[in-house]
């Protein structure tokens, strides 16, 4: 299965900042349980990472709502309905068949992807919260960048 993922939240993705995807009805194809590895690729379709799906809610139910608010770091309802009206517009759509998917980095699938891709030479060392956040591997390829 591959999900797609805009820049900035490949980066923090990969460098262990974020923990959670939120898709829409139509981002997925296959069941969503947990233990699944996923692709994940740019919106330009550089695949650029392996995860692990944790869990998945859907969005609306108690669960899934309480969930997100933790994992994205809303402290109150109002900062939620904000992050979720944010989500929408980005999308253009509504809530209906948005689900939470809680995820963990496995792996970089190639470096050569990464340094034969115009995605990575976007980012700025500025971005990026901490080196120690980052897997080894994807320090050697963004230093290239910096």
């Amino acid at each position: 299965m591959r999900i797609v993922t805009p820049p900035q939240e490949a980066l923090c993705i990969v460098n262990g900042t974020q923990k959670y995807l939120i898709l829409f009805e139509g981002d997925w194809e296959e069941t969503m349980e947990p233990g699944i590895a996923v692709s994940a690729c740019t919106e330009s379709g550089v695949e650029y990472a392996e995860l692990e799906l944790k869990s998945c809610w859907k969005v609306g139910s108690d669960t899934g709502s309480q969930r997100l608010m933790e994992l994205c770091g809303c402290e109150n309802a109002a900062d939620f309905e904000h992050f979720l009206e944010k989500k929408r517009n980005q999308t253009q759509g509504g809530s209906e068949g948005m689900i939470v998917v809680e995820v963990a980095f496995k792996r970089l699938v190639s470096a050569s992807l990464f340094e034969s891709s115009q995605f990575w030479s976007r980012m700025s060392a500025d971005k990026i919260p901490s080196k120690k956040h980052l897997h080894p591997s994807f320090i050697r390829v963004l230093e290239d960048f910096w």
